[in-house]
């Protein structure tokens, strides 16, 4: 067996060149390139049993050589593909399950007797130009890979270039590709082959992904609880990013900014465990990443839940029809710029940034917490004071919340969810139900005030629509007509949304803390 850490970067072909003739790339090879012609068969079950339990098995042809090899996906890694590999010569193109060691794993193969339905799903067939690499204390293979995806009836092409270490720290992984990111653009792959191949064998595309419990334990130090929780939100947003790059569906959007939220409430709960300089460097990428998502999150709302309620008793004349024309427009605008945004420059720096601070712990060796840093303080009675001081602060703002203006009540829901996502977090550290009550109460107020949000922020497009309407020549009483009943509409949906925000109110200020 061996361990399998690497990363994919997804280069356009036009840059592959400049990828392999960099200057880190000249200075830090350490041989020739070697070319070579992989072509490789993934097997599984008719009901993609191995699938199922995170392994891929597949016989690899290189010349006369076979290599059969079993992938078993280790924990995430964030942007990085960890993996344990158990490899094996062969002399066949099928695979012999009685070469896979170690026992355990071949007696899970034969227990199910998933060896006896192994059947070919998709291959792949890569040229490969591989490059031995030295950089900061890692050997690397630099692997420039061109080619296709085939099954039976699809292929896709395939271009990108992996780092893969062989030996050394993981850092020299991460460093070597930041170094790399600043003068050749590509975007960090988050599906291997292996993914790609049987999304394409089943006709699937990456589904937009929601939020996974964390498990947290009393056991664990705080250091140890925060890479946990930040590794979860990572792989959201990576799952979720997929999903965008494929789909351009809006709920892979949404999921994507409830990541964001997350690992920036994770960033607010453990940040007397975190080095200061590195956690507000990081707090102000993820500020950039929200607004980004935000504008594209903000249209769908509009488009779907506030003008179609609000026009469906309204005339479907010239006005309602270009009204909704130009917001689909300027949501197509706002998908673009998202698109952009994860396959920029900027984005793939802060997703190795982050991978390179969880990986060497440089945030806990910078707080100086002492020890096997970690594990040097406890998960439990930090949480409870920091979960203690944040209620309060939100108790004092919930006893004046008649009194609060619409931007207070937009700090107010935004300190609600900080406080639900750091309560979903620390579940598993307090026994008993109680967290159940008192996260329902704090969503039942975030939604009651992300209502109201949602109201001010459809007058705000309500406004640029309008504007859209008369640079595209629409008569202002043509654009008052369709524009004026919407606004009305708005407005007839505020009493509703305070009644809501006052039963929230009283039951957050009920529900018993159950960290206390």
């Amino acid at each position: 067996m061996r361990d399998e850490y690497e990363l994919k970067l997804a280069v356009p072909r036009k840059h592959l060149s400049a990828l392999e003739h960099h200057a880190l790339i000249r200075a830090a090879a350490r041989d020739e390139k070697k070319r070579s012609r992989l072509v490789t068969t993934y097997f599984d079950t008719p009901e993609s049993g191995l699938h199922k339990r995170g392994m891929a098995l597949r016989v690899r042809r290189s010349g006369q050589r076979r290599v059969q090899t079993l992938k078993v996906a280790a924990a995430e890694a964030g942007s990085a593909h960890h993996h344990h590999e158990y490899e094996a010569e062969i002399g066949e193109d099928r695979p012999d399950i009685s070469l896979i060691r170690p026992p355990r794993m071949r007696k899970l193969l034969s227990r199910d007797k998933l060896d006896r339905s192994l059947t070919p799903v998709f291959t792949t067939d890569i040229q490969r130009d591989s490059i031995p690499l030295r950089f900061a204390d890692s050997d690397i293979e630099l692997a420039l890979d061109v080619g296709r995806i085939r099954t039976d009836e699809r292929k896709r092409e395939v271009c990108e270039a992996e780092l893969e270490l062989t030996s050394g720290p993981r850092t020299g992984v991460i460093e070597l590709a930041l170094a790399l990111c600043e003068s050749v653009p590509f975007r960090l792959e988050s599906r291997t082959k292996a993914a790609r191949g049987y999304a394409m064998s089943k006709r699937e595309v990456p589904p937009a992904v929601r939020a996974v419990p964390v498990a947290l334990t009393a056991k664990m130090g705080v250091g140890e609880a925060f890479e946990v929780v930040a590794q979860v939100a990572i792989a959201q947003l990576r799952a979720n990013e997929a999903a965008f790059v494929e789909t351009a569906d809006a709920e892979a959007v949404h999921q994507m900014r409830v990541a964001v939220r997350r690992l920036r409430a994770a960033l607010g709960l453990f940040a007397k465990a975190l080095d200061r300089d590195t956690r507000s460097g990081l707090a102000v990428e993820l500020r950039w990443l929200q607004r980004r998502l935000g504008a594209a999150r903000d249209w769908d709302v509009f488009v779907s839940e506030t003008l179609d309620p609000a026009t469906a008793n309204l005339d479907a004349g010239e006005g309602v029809a270009g009204l909704r024309e130009a917001a689909r427009s300027l949501r197509n605008d706002a998908y673009r710029r998202v698109r952009r945004t994860l396959g920029g420059r900027r984005y793939t720096r802060m997703l190795l940034s982050v991978e390179l601070w969880l990986t060497d712990h440089a945030w806990l060796r910078a707080a100086g917490t002492g020890g096997d840093r970690r594990k040097a303080r406890r998960i439990r009675p930090y949480a409870q004071r920091r979960l203690g001081r944040w209620d309060a602060k939100l108790g004092a703002d919930l006893a004046r919340h008649a009194t609060l203006s619409t931007a207070e009540c937009h700090a107010l829901r935004i300190r609600a969810k900080k406080l639900r996502y750091a309560s979903e977090f620390v579940t598993g550290v307090f026994p008993g139900s109680g967290a159940r009550d008192y996260i329902a109460g704090l969503k039942s107020l975030q939604d009651a005030l992300g209502t109201a949000n949602d109201l001010a922020i459809a007058e705000r497009l309500l406004g640029e629509l309008a504007g859209r309407m008369a640079r595209d020549g629409v008569a202002p009483v043509e654009i008052a007509g369709t524009v004026d009943p919407i606004r009305g509409w708005l407005a007839s949906q505020q009493d509703d949304c305070t009644d809501r925000q006052g039963r929230a109110v009283r039951r957050c200020l009920e529900s018993a803390r159950f960290w206390s």
